[in-house]
């Protein structure tokens, strides 16, 4: 059985799990990331694994009343329309006042943070080690139509186009943001590259030798 082991530092707890099998560092290393940026107190439970053949599913989660405020009054400058409307709700039910807008500026260390992060939990780097098709390609596909907007706007490169829905009726539609030139895709995994978790910095280092060889 696994244990876990606490430990405090002043008035911040970390909690550590030890390594699972199936569990690769890059799941351990983000699953600890928003705690040592928010220090915070926090929540890290495993989800379990979705299918056998995949990878456990880990969640971080902020539930302290006081400390959710406090990490949505933080972020919310950089929230888009769907998220920031749940934020001011929950603020102004706390009446708390909603901070002013203040979206990243393009070709900032904030604008490719905030890339970095979208590519990070939504996005993919293409092409993997095994993968048939050689071309290059970054994408992140979303629900939010301004979410892909912002992210072409902040690249300056790709695509952002339109998807039908799968299930219409049931599902949302959704847009694509895609990079597929070779000199745009060089060009963003290096802006992102040192932001990126163990696992997809790898990628990106493989495709990077792959564009450039």
């Amino acid at each position: 059985m696994a244990r876990r082991h606490h430990r405090r530092r002043g008035n911040i707890r970390t909690e550590r799990s030890p390594s699972r099998s199936g569990a690769c560092p890059d799941d351990r290393r983000r699953r600890n990331r928003p705690t040592a940026l928010t220090y915070r107190s926090r929540a890290v439970h495993s989800r379990g694994k979705p299918a056998e053949h995949c990878r456990p599913v880990w969640e971080w989660s902020v539930i302290r009343r006081g400390n959710v405020l406090a990490l949505h009054q933080l972020i919310a400058p950089l929230l888009l329309s769907r998220r920031r409307a749940t934020v001011c709700s929950r603020l102004a039910a706390a009446s708390l006042d909603m901070p002013t807008v203040a979206p990243p500026n393009p070709a900032t260390p904030e604008s490719w943070a905030w890339v970095a992060g979208l590519i990070e939990g939504e996005g993919w780097i293409g092409p993997a080690p095994a993968s048939v098709r050689r071309a290059p390609v970054i994408g992140v596909e979303s629900t939010d139509d301004d979410v892909i907007e912002r992210l072409a706007v902040l690249t300056g490169v790709g695509t952002a186009i339109p998807i039908k829905s799968r299930n219409p009726g049931v599902w949302k539609t959704a847009s694509r943001w895609t990079v597929r030139r070779r000199s745009d895709v060089r060009d963003v995994l290096n802006a992102i590259l040192p932001l990126l978790g163990e696992r997809r910095s790898a990628r990106a280092r493989y495709v990077l030798d792959a564009v450039t060889s």
